[in-house]
């Protein structure tokens, strides 16, 4: 059984879904556009609630889109980055990333076949998939 459910899964699928959760493209915009950001920041800029956007920056942290940087310090300081891997995935969005608005991609097949391509580079599926496994 779980034979066939990995064969029905969609590269595509999964990366859509992954980005459709609330509050990761907004992260994502904001981290490509003024990187590194600190914790505090990120929350001032999205307006969103302490535990959805810690829940969301670790998933990303996970899945290996973002980058947790922590330092030694007193206070103590946390920045996040995008890593190599979501600079990567957003590159493959044909939209302006520097726009405060997004426009609908003038080719829309493309942007699919460049997310399954990201999502067959880093093995995204069968990550995810692991991941929603271990967690059930």
């Amino acid at each position: 059984m779980k034979q066939e459910a990995k064969l029905d899964v969609c590269p595509v699928n999964e990366v859509l879904t992954f980005l459709g959760k609330s509050y990761t493209l907004p992260i994502l915009h904001r981290l490509y556009n003024s990187s590194p950001l600190r914790f505090t920041e990120l929350q001032n800029l999205l307006r969103v609630s302490p535990k959805v956007l810690t829940s969301r920056l670790q998933q990303l942290g996970e899945l290996g889109v973002v980058a947790r940087k922590s330092y030694d310090e007193i206070p103590p300081r946390v920045e996040y980055e995008l890593s190599a891997k979501g600079e990567d995935l957003l590159l493959r969005i044909p939209i302006d990333l520097n726009a405060s608005t997004v426009a609908i991609p003038t080719e829309p097949g493309k942007m699919f076949d460049e997310l399954h391509a990201w999502s067959e580079k880093y093995n995204f599926a069968t990550q995810n998939m692991k991941k929603k496994e271990s967690a059930t």
